[in-house]
């Protein structure tokens, strides 16, 4: 099983309409971020008490969607809920971290 959906160079992103984590990535394999990109996501859905999409944004698919998110540092996470972003994290981060980083808003 995997850790989260990829979006491919053809799929559209209107087509997501519960609330969705964006995961920007470059370079890093999306498994190298799988672990991270649990605890994101378990801990958000832990805080807003209900399900979270997920899905990853490889950059060299889809560089227009990094723009239009001003995405400047990879991994980036973005939590989007009726088309309005309502947290963002930019950088790696490490479990201390997470809790301040999630009630934190953007």
């Amino acid at each position: 099983m995997k850790a989260f959906e990829i979006v491919g160079p053809s799929q559209n992103l209107e087509s997501v309409i519960r609330p969705v984590l964006l995961v920007f990535f470059g370079e890093a394999p999306a498994k190298a971020l799988a672990g991270l990109v649990q605890k994101v996501k378990e801990e958000m859905e832990r805080i807003r008490r209900g399900p979270v999409d997920v899905l990853g944004i490889e950059s060299l698919y889809h560089p227009e969607v990094v723009r239009s998110f001003n995405v400047t540092i990879f991994p980036a996470f973005v939590l989007v809920e009726q088309g309005m972003e309502r947290w963002r994290y930019e950088g790696m981060l490490n479990p201390e971290q997470l809790e301040t980083a999630l009630a934190t808003p953007s």
